[in-house]
Parts: C-alpha cells; structure tokens; sequence
C-alpha cells in the first residue's frame, strides 16, 4: 500500500463521519420541526415526506443542504480516487 493510498483511506473516513453527523443532525432537526409544528410525537410517513419536501427547497434549510451536498460530492471524489490509486478501475 502506497503512502497517498493510506492517506486517501483515512480522508474518506474522516469526510464519512463528518457526513453521517450531518446527515443525522439535519434529520433530528427536520423531526423536530414536524414534531413542533403537528404535536404529534411519531408523525406519519406523509408527514415526513412532506418535511423532507420542505428540506429541499426552503431557505431555511439552505445552508444544511449546501453543506451535505459539498460532503457528498467529497465523498464520491474520494472514492473515485481510492478505487483509481488502489488500481480497481484502468488509468
């Protein structure tokens, strides 16, 4: 295993776990959204459909979703380049 290979490795890792925080936390706070707004404490799956609706085009949330866009697309990069380093995919 080569040097950069490694590093490539730990960076996805690190650029994972910051992405299932976020991930995580955008969902918590779209529950608690739909929480605050129906009273109810388990809403129903149209319910949250509807949040996740909301999620992707309110202004509220834009921030939220430029930033898991951003580590999803470093995401895909990193995997790109650990399968092409690792020689999984023709130069």
């Amino acid at each position: 295993m080569s040097g950069l290979f490694i590093a490539l490795l730990g960076a996805q890792g690190v650029v994972f776990v910051l992405w299932a925080i976020h991930a995580f936390r955008c969902l918590f706070k779209l529950r608690a959204q739909v929480v605050a707004e129906t009273g109810i404490l388990w809403p129903r799956p149209r319910v949250a459909l509807r949040s996740f609706g909301r999620f992707a085009v309110a202004p509220a949330y834009r921030r939220d979703r430029l930033i898991l866009i951003g580590l999803t697309v470093i995401l895909f990069a990193l995997i790109g380049a650990v399968a092409l380093v690792s020689g999984q995919i023709p130069r």
